[in-house]
């Protein structure tokens, strides 16, 4: 378990570099992105068939994010045991990465800090969409959607944080 920690450890350290190229990447690409059909649909889409990225705006606090995720934990337990790309969540480690999405770190910079913040709030905004998509679960989409606004309306520094997690997102496959 140890063991396990470290990696986790070290990936956030790593993720945290990711994000500054990312956002890097995102400023000189910009925001555009593919179009799609504009066909209606045949019937009203569900939670799990929305995107993440481009879901209505929400105002959401952390309160409600916390919330949200203690009630997805609490309603389906085999997340404790869910892993994709060697990550896993126990009730535990889940609460350290939502802290440093919530606080950040030790970091004095306020650069350095939302880089922090956006490491944490990145990998559970993946990790909960791949749950909602693997397993169905329309709930940890909408959870996954609640952390992605959480993070873009109260994370403000000097780069555009809807830009960067948003382009760290696509590069993992979210949408």
């Amino acid at each position: 378990m140890s063991r396990r920690r470290f990696r986790a450890g070290r990936r956030l350290r790593s993720l945290a570099a990711a994000l500054a190229v990312a956002s890097s990447a995102a400023s000189v690409a910009g925001c555009g992105g593919g179009s799609s059909p504009s066909v209606a649909p045949a019937a009203t889409p569900t939670a799990a068939d929305v995107s993440v990225i481009q879901s209505p705006r929400q105002t959401v606090s952390f309160v409600e994010v916390g919330h949200a995720v203690d009630r997805l934990y609490a309603r389906h337990p085999d997340l404790r045991s869910f892993v994709v790309r060697d990550v896993q969540y126990t009730t535990r480690t889940r609460d350290k990465v939502l802290s440093v999405c919530h606080r950040g770190g030790p970091e004095k910079s306020r650069a350095r800090r939302e880089t922090i913040r956006l490491a944490g709030c990145a990998p559970l905004v993946f990790f909960f969409s791949s749950y909602g998509r693997q397993h169905a679960v329309p709930e940890a989409t909408d959870v996954a959607r609640k952390i992605y606004w959480y993070a873009v309306r109260d994370i403000r520094g000097p780069i555009d944080s809807r830009v960067t997690l948003t382009a760290l997102l696509r590069s993992w496959g979210v949408e």
